[in-house]
């Protein structure tokens, strides 16, 4: 008799508690500026700091800024090379990096056009608490065989960042490039963070000969 009433009670347990459906995946196809960005959205503006290279340190100007629509999230790099001996000709290096995100799977990729005429094809990785992100890159356009890059970023503060870029090659550890440190300037030379107009053009001072690479 126990059993009997057992097997009756498993049926109007299931009833009773029935199973919570899935919640369907976010679609960001509508998604613009902040909205589509948010791990992100704390780049925008204009940084200013410098790189430091096993034989030099370098001048850096970053600018991260919201393009179509805010459908992207631009990052335009210039770094500029002082010469090793004392003189007025100063290398120009510059990149841009295309950020966006799979609106079904709501991942971020980043392609960068490096000067040197490589392109590279990354994967964004969030770090757990907000202020840091990965971003590593296998497949080098232009490069030599197995060449990949990471460039990891990392938040100190609501003004100031890290940036590690590092290069490897097919089974070999990475190796450290570039080491920077950059912050918001006090007096932006450029609009302020929230305006979304294209940037003004960056010229040096007359007196220095810019070499660009």
């Amino acid at each position: 008799m126990k059993k009997a009433l057992l097997f009756c009670c498993i049926p109007m347990l299931f009833r009773a508690a029935p199973l919570k459906a899935q919640d369907p995946s976010p679609d960001w196809t509508e998604s613009r500026f902040e909205a589509r960005f948010q791990p992100l959205d704390w780049l925008i503006g204009e940084w200013q700091g410098y790189g430091e290279f096993s034989d030099r340190t370098t001048y850096i100007h970053k600018r991260f800024s919201y393009e179509v629509a805010g459908v992207y999230l631009v990052e335009r790099t210039v770094d500029v090379f002082p010469p090793p001996q004392p003189s007025t000709e100063f290398e120009l290096h510059q990149d841009l990096s295309v950020l966006y995100r799979d609106n079904q799977t709501g991942e971020f990729t980043a392609n960068t056009f490096f000067v040197e005429t490589f392109v590279t094809d990354g994967a964004v990785r969030i770090g757990d608490d907000g202020n840091s992100f990965v971003v590593e890159s296998e497949r080098i356009h232009n490069g030599p065989p197995g060449m990949r890059t990471r460039i990891t970023y990392s938040r100190e503060g609501p003004d100031q960042f890290r940036l590690l870029f590092e290069i490897g090659t097919a089974g070999d550890e990475y190796r450290q490039v570039e080491k920077a440190h950059s912050s918001r300037p006090k007096t932006p030379s450029l609009p302020a963070p929230r305006d979304r107009t294209q940037p003004k053009s960056i010229r040096p001072p007359a007196h220095i000969v810019v070499r660009r690479r």
